[in-house]
């Protein structure tokens, strides 16, 4: 029966909070304090911190403390940062590092995530070098967190040699420490890999690595020494492996399901949060897991032939039939009710898988659309990871959509603040488009010029990307680029907005570097376009567009462009009618 006051978890976490905040206090009062006495309260704040962290971090907890645990290991960064210039305190930072990028990845911003993890394994190098049977085993899991930072990126290369160099790291250890933690963290390891080489598309070189992984495990689960979350990620991906490469109902595969099986009954009995996390995790990248253990996909058609594509056609119609006579929430549960359909559909057909992510792409540009960008970045995420795994069989008619993805992504995130994140999003969706652009001629398209229009789009919100940062010599690079992309095309009629948002952008990166000149110009150009007038797709904002004429017209006075100026006020005035 729970006691008066909460549980005892909830009131070990009380304790240590409080532990941490009298601990800064006596760190603050005793600031002027050097040597002996400043060290000794910095490293109570630091035991208070790690404590905090160990309680925040339980499966029971994580969901509910993400906030709070980011904050904690922020703060222990921070004072590792700051005590490593007196002492060496180089390990107690890496670690600290480590886990800051470990939590990010969690949260989905493994971009944020790539720096710290870089710098943790940049550290535990170091001490390696000095130190390598003390720090060997951190240096590996320092690795293979980057490789899992790495993974969802365009850098499967760096992604593979990482995680290939913690397992030789592991190899070692295993072999000069024998036991169940360096057991468990070699097995570890060769999960890894076989998961990053199937993700790569090379399932059958996944194969023997998964295969060893399990082996490892078994032996260390015989004696009750195994890792068994873990053992049930390994045993999952093979199963998954092995009906990929055509051996899924082979007696490899049978014994694989038994100890699945096994080994679930044991997780939903000793540790059911932690079995709920793994599901989770997994579920993420677009597989379920039934109680028996089995990976499977959630109930629906057998196939995914072209009977369901009307039915997602329906959907995507009605849901913007709801948004253009002002039904939001209409429109919003259609595409949720398109996902939950699409997600129905068997995930091992390239084309479920195609039309999930589209159905979740929508979703994405729909909550950006209504202002809820926080909430798009998940369904937008999903669908780039859908993306990639159709981009190695299907390059061509895959990676527009891929970079379309990124680029709605990048527009969320920076709505969100998140701008490092946002910037990386669209920096991507550029290479990715430049590759469409730039690839060797096939069939005749029916609009030869729409990839060049995309590239000309993209590249004018990657210059409001760097200019969110204040990169403004790379906005401007990247706006004279998209500029010059939509000249040396046909834009039609029914989207010209992109053309007029790039050139009143390109104005604002010229003005914004006291490029004055070229300002009155580019100006006439957006005028004489909106005097068509120009159609704004729905759900483009045009009061964006508006403030950036009415700041031009104030920037255009006072370089004495008075007329242009008072042009640029009318054009925004107009436009705000229009709404």
């Amino acid at each position: 029966m729970e006691q008066r006051g909460g549980t005892d978890a909830e009131r070990q976490l009380t304790q240590a909070r409080l532990a941490v905040q009298r601990a800064r206090e006596r760190l603050r009062e005793g600031g002027r304090a050097t040597g002996e006495v400043r060290s000794r309260l910095q490293s109570e704040l630091a035991a208070g911190l790690d404590q905090l962290t160990d309680l925040l971090s339980g499966p029971a907890e994580l969901p509910r403390r993400l906030d709070e645990l980011e904050a904690v290991l922020a703060e222990r960064v921070a004072l590792g940062r700051l005590v490593v210039r007196e002492e060496d305190c180089r390990p107690w930072l890496a670690q600290a590092l480590v886990e800051q990028a470990r939590l990010l990845g969690v949260r989905q911003r493994r971009t944020e995530a790539l720096a710290p993890t870089r710098e943790g394994v940049a550290l535990f190098r170091a001490l390696v070098a000095e130190e390598p049977d003390e720090y060997r085993r951190l240096l590996a899991a320092a690795l293979e967190n980057l490789a899992n930072q790495l993974s969802p990126s365009a850098t499967r290369a760096e992604a593979l040699a990482t995680v290939r160099e913690a397992l030789e790291l592991r190899r070692v250890e295993d072999r000069l420490r024998p036991g169940p933690v360096s057991g468990n963290g070699l097995a570890s390891a060769l999960a890894d890999l076989g998961m990053l080489l199937d993700e790569a598309g090379a399932a059958a070189e996944a194969v023997p690595v998964l295969r060893e992984a399990v082996v490892r495990y078994r032996t260390l689960d015989a004696t009750r020494q195994a890792a068994v979350e873990e053992y049930w990620v390994a045993l999952s991906t093979f199963a998954q492996v092995l009906r990929r490469t055509g051996a899924g109902e082979g007696a490899e595969a049978h014994v694989c399901r038994e100890l699945m099986a096994a080994v679930h009954r044991r997780l939903t009995t000793e540790n059911p949060e932690g079995l709920a996390a793994i599901d989770a995790l997994l579920a993420g990248r677009g597989v379920v897991t039934a109680e028996d253990g089995i990976r499977a996909t959630q109930p629906g058609p057998r196939d995914a032939s072209p009977a369901p594509w009307p039915r997602i056609e329906e959907l995507a119609h009605r849901a913007g039939e709801q948004s253009a006579r002002g039904d939001v929430a209409g429109a919003l549960a259609t595409h949720r009710e398109a996902v939950t359909y699409c997600r129905g559909l068997r995930q091992d057909d390239s084309r479920a898988v195609l039309g999930l992510a589209a159905a979740l792409h929508d979703l994405g540009l729909f909550l950006g659309t209504i202002g809820r960008p926080a909430e798009a970045v998940q369904p937008l995420t999903e669908a780039i990871g859908l993306h990639r795994r159709l981009l190695q069989s299907s390059p061509g008619p895959i990676r527009p959509l891929l970079a379309n993805s990124l680029d709605a992504l990048g527009t969320r995130l920076g709505a969100c603040g998140r701008h490092r994140d946002a910037l990386a999003a669209t920096a991507e969706a550029v290479e990715q488009m430049r590759l469409v652009v730039d690839a060797p001629p096939g069939p005749p398209l029916p609009d030869p010029d729409a990839p060049a229009r995309e590239l000309a789009r993209i590249l004018n919100n990657l210059s409001i990307r760097h200019a969110d940062l204040e990169r403004h010599e790379d906005a401007h690079t990247a706006s004279r680029e998209s500029v010059a992309r939509y000249r040396g095309i046909t834009v039609p009629e029914d989207e010209l907005s992109g053309l007029v948002h790039a050139l009143a952008n390109l104005a604002l990166r010229e003005a914004r570097l006291e490029h004055t000149a070229p300002v009155p110009a580019l100006l006439q150009e957006v005028l004489a376009l909106l005097d068509r007038p120009v159609r704004f797709p729905p759900g483009v904002r045009q009061d964006g567009l508006a403030d950036s004429l009415h700041w031009l017209a104030w920037y255009l006075k006072r370089h004495q462009h008075r007329r242009e100026g008072r042009a640029a006020d009318r054009a925004a005035s107009a436009l705000r009618r229009r709404r």
